[in-house]
C-alpha cells in the first residue's frame, strides 16, 4: 500500500511514494494504540476521574462522566485500530499487544518519581501499581476487545 506524501502547494510536482510492508503497518498501528490507551489513561487520572478512591467501588456509587468518555475514547480508537488492521487475528493479538504496552506504559509514566528518587519507592510503586490496575482492568478489556473486532467488521465497508 503506497503512501504518498505531498509538499506545499507550489511544490505539488515532486512526490515521495512509500510502501510500508504489512507487518510494520500492523506494528505501528498497535504501538499508536498502547500510546493512546496510555496517555488518556494518565490524561483521566490525572484529571481525578478514574482514582481508586472515587471509582470502582470507592466512596462514590456513581461513576463521573469522565470515565464514561474514557471508555468511549478508548472504543473508538480500538474501533479505528481494527479496521485499519482489516484482519480478525491481527486485530485481536494487535488489541492484546496494545493492552500490555498501555499498562506498561501507565506503569513508568507512574513511577517516574522513583526513578527520580524524590519519593520512597514503596509508597509510589505500591500506588503505581494499585492506580495501574485499577483504569487497566476489568472495564476496559473486553472495552477494547470488541472495539477491535468491530473494526475489522466496518473495515469492508470503508
Amino acid at each position: 500500500m503506497p503512501l504518498s506524501i505531498f509538499f506545499w502547494p507550489g511544490l505539488s510536482r515532486i512526490r515521495i511514494t512509500l510502501r510500508v510492508p504489512t507487518r510494520v503497518k500492523a506494528g505501528l498501528v498497535v504501538l499508536g494504540w498502547g500510546v493512546f490507551l496510555a496517555s488518556s489513561a494518565l490524561t483521566a487520572m490525572l484529571q481525578g476521574l478514574l482514582l481508586p478512591a472515587r471509582f470502582y467501588g470507592g466512596t462514590s456509587t456513581q461513576v463521573p462522566v469522565g470515565a464514561g468518555l474514557f471508555f468511549a475514547a478508548i472504543f473508538g480508537v480500538s474501533i479505528l485500530a481494527g479496521a485499519v488492521l482489516a484482519d480478525a487475528a491481527t486485530a485481536l493479538l494487535g488489541a492484546f499487544g496494545s493492552y500490555i504496552i498501555g499498562v506498561g506504559l501507565t506503569f513508568v509514566a507512574l513511577s517516574i518519581p522513583i526513578f527520580q528518587s524524590q519519593v520512597p519507592p514503596a509508597l509510589v510503586g505500591d500506588a503505581a501499581v494499585v492506580f495501574t490496575f485499577t483504569v487497566f482492568f476489568p472495564f476496559p478489556i473486553p472495552v477494547i476487545l470488541i472495539g477491535g473486532l468491530l473494526g475489522v467488521g466496518l473495515s469492508d465497508r470503508l
